[in-house]
């Protein structure tokens, strides 16, 4: 029994060794935020993966300093209705800055009665595509002859209504607001996810702050040491406070998803039931051959998150239409694959994006006085002043590439890849919704803030417009609310003292999966829906060949061993049997 012994536990050692490998290439899991990575046995060299992980194509996606400067020359050559604000805040040792750009398309009026959008974009470090879309909005924005054709439909009729519905309309967007993250996302953390010191500031909001889920992990989701414990956090909510938004837009990458609250909670609340309605009616328009879910956050994406924006937006500050957009996910990536898994490559995955969710965004607008929160609203009952094109009516902003000067178009640039990572400390004991509100009230009490305002009287050329395109969409997947990143590790905030200050300066597809709370309140239908893929050990044939190769080579391995000690016993046999004086048939 020794030899067939030995075989036995060399097999079932071969398969322990092997067993990391099959786990890794067959698990599944969401893009929202990046589950815990799959240890590698040691043997395998991670020099394999470096080299495959996409790195950003800067011809096609633009730096952070070259992106907030195009915003900035945008808003100089349009000081009629545009103007940029550079919010600070300090919390101890740590500042940021959140730029703000406001529009008010045909000028600046007194009117209180507006519809107010607020839109955020940029909330996550390593989601670059999200920013470029916030460029291209600005870009579109600032010519209002582009809107006779932002759907492409060549319907103008359609375009002069979607310029009167902007004519009542006052937005507000942060191209980006984790300055901080995307610093250190361009250092080379491709998988930073959180701010500049650790912290992901879409879980540094009060509801249901400092919950942590079974599958928790510090490096994507560090929640601060307290709610608006972050200074993005603070100043972001200082804004939406005074301006009072209908529409909160925050705007990530991750899976191809239209979210309304909770992210908490895994359903779709009364209040929200028209906010969805709205997302509905664009997801049938819009987003027909993609894997665009629909749902609550905490129901579609597949897991809880806890101190989100959006819904603090929705339950605190009563916004009627809160929304989280996810607007590109690669869930064939690999973990470490982070540019790759939230970024388009190439031109076209770009432009085809950023022309999908530009039209989505335009679509929000022409489906906004829907809402019932809108039906005595008398923000569109002036028509929009007269809009004379220079030439034939603009159709639909193209995305520049990153390295075109503005005003000039460029050939198409070659493919690009981005990610980013997350870093926290250890966990911040949470308490849940309550204390979560208690302790935001004690740190926004501290807060001293000053305003001040400086005149530009140079303005600069603007931007040209670009031409989007339709989106491809990559394989399926989940997401969370404003999510997914690499870890790294950081150290928690401890607040020792704040002082913010604000400067403004006035500057001249694939089947659709929809979540099962879309159809009606009542209806039964899966917890969630959940957009998948197999997250591999590469994500190429190449690597797929190495597993393939690993396992046979360990199998002939143990057929190799059972072979030998099974002969050797037949041996033993045949040496007994002659000495009984038998011989073997």
């Amino acid at each position: 029994m020794a030899g067939p012994l030995r075989a036995a536990l060399l097999a079932l050692l071969c398969l322990l060794l092997l067993s990391p490998l099959v786990s890794g290439v067959s698990r599944s899991w969401f893009s929202f935020r990046r589950p815990a990575q799959v240890d590698l046995p040691s043997w395998v060299s991670r020099r394999m993966l470096a080299a495959n992980l996409a790195q950003p194509n800067y011809t096609l996606y633009h730096r952070k300093e070259d992106l907030l400067r195009k915003v900035s020359d945008i808003v100089k050559a349009n000081p009629s209705f545009m103007r940029e604000e550079v919010l600070s805040a300090k919390d101890g040792d740590y500042a940021a800055e959140v730029k703000v750009v406001t529009v008010e398309p045909w000028g600046f009026t007194d009117r209180k009665d507006k519809a107010h959008l607020l839109m955020d974009f940029g909330e996550h470090g390593r989601e670059y595509i999200s920013s470029e879309l916030g460029l291209l909005l600005m870009q579109t924005l600032q010519k209002p002859e582009a809107l006779l054709n932002v759907f492409g439909d060549g319907d103008v009729e359609r375009g002069k209504r979607l310029q009167k519905l902007m004519a009542g309309t006052v937005i507000k967007i942060l191209p980006m607001e984790n300055e901080g993250g995307r610093r250190l996302v361009e250092s080379g953390r491709l998988c930073e996810r959180k701010n500049g010191r650790g912290v992901d500031p879409n879980r540094n909001w009060p509801i249901d702050w400092g919950t942590k889920e079974p599958d928790y992990d510090p490096n994507e989701e560090y929640p601060g040491t307290a709610p608006f414990s972050e200074p993005e956090v603070k100043l972001l909510s200082g804004l939406a406070k005074d301006f009072a938004p209908h529409v909160w837009l925050n705007v990530h990458s991750g899976m191809e998803a239209m979210f309304t609250p909770w992210d908490h909670i895994a359903e779709v609340p009364p209040a929200a039931r028209e906010a969805l309605n709205i997302l509905l009616q664009i997801h049938k328009d819009l987003m027909g051959g993609t894997t665009c879910a629909v749902g609550s956050g905490g129901k579609t994406v597949g897991y809880l998150a806890h101190g989100t924006a959006t819904d603090y937006m929705f339950e605190v500050l009563k916004v009627p239409m809160s929304y989280t957009w996810e607007i590109y996910g690669d869930f064939q990536a690999h973990f470490d694959d982070c540019f790759r898994m939230f970024n388009p490559l190439d031109e076209k995955g770009v432009n085809d994006v950023l022309t999908r969710w530009l039209r989505a965004i335009f679509r929000l607008v022409e489906l906004m006085p829907s809402h019932p929160a809108m039906a005595n609203s008398t923000a569109w009952s002036e028509p929009a002043p007269a809009v004379q094109p220079a030439g034939k009516p603009a159709a639909t902003a193209t995305p520049q590439p990153a390295g075109s000067q503005d005003g000039q178009q460029q050939a198409a640039p070659v493919k690009k890849e981005e990610g980013k990572a997350g870093e926290g400390t250890a966990p911040a004991q949470g308490s849940g919704q309550a204390q979560g509100h208690t302790q935001a009230q004690a740190q926004q009490q501290g807060t001293d803030a000053s305003r001040t305002t400086t005149p530009d009287t140079t303005p600069k050329p603007g931007t040209a417009g670009a031409q989007p395109a339709k989106a491809s969409s990559q394989a399926q997947g989940g997401a969370s609310t404003g999510a997914g990143s690499k870890p790294g590790a950081t150290t928690g905030a401890t607040k020792t003292g704040e002082a913010s200050s604000k400067t403004l300066s006035t500057q001249s597809g694939a089947t659709s999966t929809v979540g099962a709370e879309a159809a009606g309140p009542n209806e039964s239908g899966p917890q969630f829906t959940v957009v998948a893929s197999q997250l591999g050990f590469g994500g190429s044939w190449a690597t797929s060949f190495v597993v393939g190769a690993a396992a046979v080579a360990g199998i002939v391995v143990v057929g190799v061993l059972a072979y030998r000690c099974t002969r050797g016993t037949r041996g033993y046999d045949r040496i007994g049997a002659r000495r009984s004086g038998s011989s073997p048939v």
